[in-house]
């Protein structure tokens, strides 16, 4: 029977393809109300430089709040010509990332026993639950799969042309996704080794990327770095807890089974993939994970997942189909287990966003000064004229190079006095408590909130309202106490 239904993967080989690409899109439209914080503020990013408002933030000096400055090219032409910077970072994601997946079928299509092949790697990429999330969540991951896919098809597969491939494509990930630079280098290496010429030139053109991106950094920002390497510093446990939780879950193990049969049946193509994978696995552990959803810092690796088992696997398809189906049937069980309720909850919270965001944006329009807060993505692209300071450091430089790690900066009593904010805006996980005359008792928030609520000054502050957006997830505005009236 499993080989009869290889033999019927066969005959539907032409229609692999168009059914990966339906599926991905299907369960894009499915993602699609779900659009996540930072996607706002790479959203204001690019209608503020549209307008002629420099690579700002806030009014004043540039700011490196955009970890990828590549992806806001498309967004500020896009927002000049009459779009939406995050309906068009939606579509671009979605675009691209499924595009990176068909690239992946239609290199395994040709090669040998290419239909099964073709099929195992719709399977893979198309059930990704990171890869069908993050192509329309608002960021750049689309298209950093895209450019992760081409390098990894031009490490292994192209001998024309495959170092200035591979050097332009490293040095588009430059631009993108830092932490998939280890992934790029550890497919140049490889490259390298397998055609010495290839690789001296996509090393050349890869430092002309990293200097290029480097120098641009510097030039505008003073710092070499992206400035969420000092928002958010590297730390090795809640890395560690990233990749094991990514890891330890039913259909991460099934692949992992899988690549363990893919690297003893593979050839050094596959081999050469599922090492850049473990590398890349390693880099995530050392930047210290990502506190969204979706396992985002694994997604743009996904079709080069993909890619490594349908090359892998097709010697097992021949000599095993028994096994290899009931492998392939349990991946795609647990994708469909792992992918509904997950779907579920982020379109709960799409529709949540939608209906409070609105109005959350018209009490935090109305502060007179700036607002200090965390959550500050979607609330400032809806109020683009009101000023902010971001509490998390991901738009406010001072605060991204103050000591502490993400969510508990030191930050400096007198420089944010000197701000003098119109509201604070604090967040909890609780209810909050508040006394008779307005005082903030208790609330559930971040080390960094907890600090700037304990400064002196705050006493001039009282609790204006406390706005309940999700369950377990409070919003508490803190505005300056009306002076009393002389009498």
């Amino acid at each position: 029977m499993s080989v009869s239904i290889a033999r019927s993967m066969v005959s539907m080989r032409h229609l692999a393809l168009p059914i990966a690409a339906l599926a991905l899109t299907t369960l894009g439209a499915a993602a699609w109300p779900f659009t996540v914080d930072d996607a706002f503020i790479v959203g204001r990013y690019a209608t503020r430089i549209a307008h002629g408002l420099g690579y700002t933030f806030e009014p004043g000096q540039p700011s490196d709040g955009v970890t990828g400055p590549l992806w806001l090219l498309p967004l500020v032409l896009g927002v000049r010509l009459g779009a939406s910077p995050l309906v068009l970072a939606k579509w671009l994601s979605l675009v691209a990332g499924t595009i990176a997946l068909l690239l992946v079928m239609a290199r395994t299509k040709r090669a040998a026993f290419g239909a099964t092949s073709s099929w195992i790697a719709a399977l893979v990429g198309a059930s990704s639950l990171s890869l069908v999330v993050w192509s329309v969540a608002g960021l750049e991951t689309g298209l950093a799969a895209l450019c992760a896919t081409q390098l990894a098809l031009a490490a292994v597969a192209r001998p024309v042309g495959a170092g200035f491939a591979a050097g332009a494509w490293f040095s588009a990930l430059a631009w993108l996704r830092p932490e998939l630079l280890p992934f790029g280098a550890a497919l140049m290496v490889c490259l390298a080794l397998r055609r010495p010429r290839s690789g001296a030139v996509a090393g050349a053109l890869g430092v002309l990327g990293l200097l290029g991106v480097a120098i641009f950094r510097y030039s505008l920002f003073e710092h070499w770095l992206p400035m969420s390497a000092s928002a958010k510093p590297p730390l090795l446990g809640p890395g560690a807890e990233y990749v094991l939780a990514a890891l330890l879950r039913p259909r991460s193990l099934i692949l992992v089974l899988l690549l363990g049969c893919a690297l003893v049946r593979g050839g050094s193509a596959c081999r050469v993939l599922i090492f850049s994978l473990v590398v890349h696995a390693i880099a995530v552990l050392l930047v210290g994970g990502d506190w969204m959803p979706g396992r985002r810092l694994f997604a743009p690796v996904v079709p080069t997942l993909a890619l490594a088992l349908a090359l892998g696997l097709r010697g097992l398809t021949l000599r095993r189909p028994a096994l290899t189906l009931t492998l392939c049937g349990a991946l795609a069980l647990t994708s469909v287990l792992e992918l509904v309720p997950e779907l579920r909850e982020l379109r709960r919270a799409g529709a949540t966003q939608k209906r409070q965001l609105p109005l959350l944006s018209a009490l935090i329009c109305k502060a007179r000064g700036p607002v200090a807060l965390i959550d500050l993505g979607a609330v400032s692209f809806f109020c683009p004229t009101q000023s902010f300071v971001d509490l998390g450091g991901l738009t406010e430089p001072t605060i991204a190079y103050a000591r502490g790690a993400h969510l508990d900066k030191h930050v400096d009593e007198a420089w944010l006095a000197k701000r003098s904010p119109g509201m604070v805006m604090l967040h909890s996980r609780e209810r909050p408590r508040v006394d008779a005359q307005h005082n903030l008792r208790w609330f559930a928030g971040y080390p960094v909130e907890r600090r700037v609520l304990g400064f002196a000054w705050m006493r001039a502050y009282q609790v204006h309202e406390i706005f309940a957006y999700a369950p377990g997830y409070y919003y508490v505005l803190l505005v300056p106490r009306a002076p009393p009236i002389a009498r």
